[in-house]
């Protein structure tokens, strides 16, 4: 294949993440609040995935809370 053809170049797969199937609402506010507790860790070293999970509970119980009222 001549240099600079393309075709041979595999396309990277999205991995489903467990909230995929969240309407796309609920993934705004979760990575909006995921960056709120970065920043009030003090843009520190930390782990993002942590972040996004205490982030992505806190939106779910926010959310299972309005859904019994």
């Amino acid at each position: 294949m001549p240099a600079g053809a393309v075709g041979s170049a595999k396309k990277p797969q999205a991995v489903p993440s467990p909230t995929a199937r969240e309407p796309l609402d609920s993934q705004a506010r979760i990575a909006q609040r995921a960056y709120q507790i970065y920043e009030q860790r003090g843009d520190g070293p930390g782990s993002a995935l942590d972040d996004w999970l205490q982030a992505e509970r806190e939106v779910r119980t926010e959310r299972n809370v309005s859904d019994s009222e």
